[in-house]
């Protein structure tokens, strides 16, 4: 990231683009694309990028076109993702990907991380009006359990519509993240004041399991851990187990992964058997290994 450009001024920009010989219109669907791999994926390759948009938008764009509005892409001024190849630093476009701009905010192994975790896992791939809701950082799809949850925190924890939008803004940005836990989502709604009794909070995790078990995130590639835990057992994909919600006090029961107490030892690399998505070595390995 040290070597990436500095941007261009939006008057050099646009006469780049006029000289590509793309329209505006075009400009600015690709531009939403980028940002709705970014917020849906965090991590996609270029290649992968252009095959999406392609089979969405027959004769758009040659991919030569492509390749050439990355690089302008490349130097706007934009605060969400970066085109870039952290994994090889290569200045060679081929290997360039859209990464979110937060796997950059801490820590760069953030996004070394993600990109381990994502791994041998399918991409999932929704139709064109769907993936362009996820150009904006707030959508999230509103499925049964997302209403559920809607519900239960308008009537049980009191909250207002507004605060319910931003607790729920709140709760699906941080749900993106790789070392997400149950406790994020109880500080969400502490900071909006929400009404949780010691009886509520444990229907008000059963609504959370049900939501997020059924909530698109990049760690699996925008599969839902439901959705990539049956595909998995159907198919018997070669895969790490989904990312299911947890924290060090509540391990997810709600997928029924089998077998969570192997009689043999388990590899400090491999999914760990608690179903959180994450390696043995910084989930429930944690302990064992101090």
């Amino acid at each position: 990231m040290s070597s990436y450009p500095k941007p261009y001024a939006e008057s050099t920009l646009k006469r780049k683009y006029a000289l590509l010989g793309l329209s505006e219109e075009t400009v600015a669907l690709l531009q939403k694309y980028f940002l709705a791999f970014a917020n849906l994926y965090s991590i996609i390759s270029l290649k992968q990028a252009y095959k999406i948009i392609s089979q969405q938008n027959k004769n758009l764009i040659s991919y030569e076109d492509f390749i050439c509005f990355s690089k302008l892409a490349r130097r706007e001024r934009q605060y969400y993702y970066y085109i870039d190849a952290p994994s090889s630093g290569s200045e060679n476009p081929e290997q360039w990907e859209i990464i979110a701009a937060y796997l950059f905010e801490v820590n760069i192994d953030d996004y070394f991380e993600l990109k381990d975790e994502q791994r041998n896992k399918p991409i999932y791939i929704p139709g064109k009006n769907e993936l362009l809701k996820y150009s904006d950082d707030l959508y999230y799809e509103k499925t049964p359990q997302a209403i559920a949850l809607e519900n239960f925190l308008k009537k049980e924890c009191r909250l207002t519509a507004r605060q319910l939008t931003e607790a729920m803004q709140e709760i699906t940005i941080t749900a993106k993240f790789v070392d997400f836990e149950i406790g994020d989502c109880f500080n969400a709604l502490e900071r909006q004041n929400a009404s949780i009794s010691i009886k509520s909070a444990e229907k008000l995790l059963q609504y959370l399991q049900n939501f997020f078990n059924n909530f698109r995130i990049p760690i699996n590639r925008g599969f839902t851990p439901n959705e990539l835990y049956n595909m998995m057992n159907s198919n018997n994909l070669n895969t790490d187990k989904p990312s299911a919600l947890s924290n060090n006090n509540v391990k997810s029961s709600v997928l029924p992964i089998p077998n969570s107490k192997p009689e043999k030892p388990i590899a400090l690399n491999a999914p760990c058997p608690c179903g959180s998505g994450k390696k043995y070595k910084r989930c429930c390995g944690k302990s064992k290994k101090d």
